[in-house]
């Protein structure tokens, strides 16, 4: 049965659409009021994501209260290495916290290398209901971190701020680190087609920390794997879209991958983007995300600046260049599509 609403589809296959599609990363979270309360019902942040009827209500949210062209499920990134065999807890003002990091080849060979239908089974059930939910009206994301953004987590215990940990492992244990990413490679290739199985639309890969490594290492480390999993995707025609936070840099090969759609963050150029990327993929982005915790006039300024830039033969999805902030505004998020709905 084909979906009513498939403006994002057909941007993302090189079709042409009279509807400029509008997706927020992590729209469905933290900003909303309705998600705030849910939370304090349900307390822990991973619980919400491993029942399967609390994270399908919460991707329904921002959905019911905003003219949104996808929806995207509820989930995190780090169910993958949890699923592994790697204790996950998230705290308050700290974030997810590993408490055993790889930090050997042991390490990595005590991992479990598990039966991802039946150990993610929750984010599985939960695209499955949402799907349902969704009647067909719009597409439905699912995710996966890439494997040098997992690997990042994983070996330093949580959030970082200088990485060290990793990068001292891939100056000192290089082979280490590449058997870690290749293992990672196969796991994220197999959980996105189960999202796929289930009745995700769209598959996406968040490489959050790509734009971290050296310029000479970012595409042994992190493109290469990430080459693999789309060129997988693009084999069974699943539209796809590849999003490396910081890594404008190496657009260029990126477009090489071959992704249906490539995503910016805000410290990129629109612009230079499209003179790079022509129509050989579609380009998802690049509002600055703080821009929402502004005045309402200035979103719709800086979305009109935005979409000014946007040329003819562009295949664009509007977003913002990294995900929904905490304290970002609802009423700015619609003051943001009534924008995109109204441009001419």
């Amino acid at each position: 049965m084909s979906i009513r609403n498939d403006c994002l589809l057909k941007i993302l296959r090189g079709n042409p659409s009279n509807r400029t599609p509008i997706w927020i990363m992590r729209q469905a979270g933290r900003y909303l009021p309705e998600y705030k309360k849910l939370r304090q019902k349900t307390g822990d942040f991973l619980q919400l994501c491993k029942t399967p009827e609390l994270a399908c209500k919460t991707t329904l949210m921002p959905i019911a209260r905003f003219d949104l062209d996808a929806a995207i499920i509820f989930s995190d990134i780090l169910v993958v290495p949890e699923a592994m065999g790697m204790p996950l807890k998230f705290e308050e003002n700290k974030g997810p916290i590993f408490e055993k990091p790889i930090k050997t080849e042991k390490d990595f060979n005590n991992l479990q290398f598990p039966p991802l239908e039946e150990n993610l089974a929750f984010t599985l059930k939960a695209i499955e209901l949402t799907k349902l939910e969704l009647n067909n009206s719009i597409p439905l994301i699912g995710f996966c971190g890439s494997p040098w953004t997992l690997a990042c987590y994983m070996i330093e215990g949580g959030t970082s701020k200088n990485f060290e940990k990793i990068f001292r492992m891939m100056y000192d244990q290089p082979n280490l680190l590449l058997k870690i990413l290749d293992k990672l490679t196969s796991i994220l290739t197999e959980y996105l087609k189960l999202q796929l199985k289930y009745g995700a639309d769209v598959l996406m890969i968040f490489d959050t920390w790509g734009g971290i490594l050296p310029y000479p290492r970012y595409r042994e480390f992190s493109l290469e794997f990430n080459q693999k999993i789309i060129s997988s995707l693009n084999q069974l025609n699943i539209p796809n879209i590849f999003f490396s936070k910081g890594a404008f840099n190496h657009i260029d090969d990126i477009v090489k991958a071959n992704p249906s759609c490539i995503g910016i963050d805000w410290m990129s150029s629109l612009e230079n983007a499209q003179k790079i990327v022509g129509n050989k993929s579609a380009i998802q982005g690049n509002l600055d995300p703080s821009i929402l915790l502004s005045e309402g006039t200035v979103v719709k300024e800086e979305t009109k600046k935005m979409l000014d830039q946007v040329n003819a033969g562009t295949r664009y999805v509007v977003n913002l260049g990294h995900g929904i902030t905490p304290d970002a505004k609802p009423k700015n998020v619609e003051i943001l599509i009534e924008t995109v709905r109204n441009y001419k």
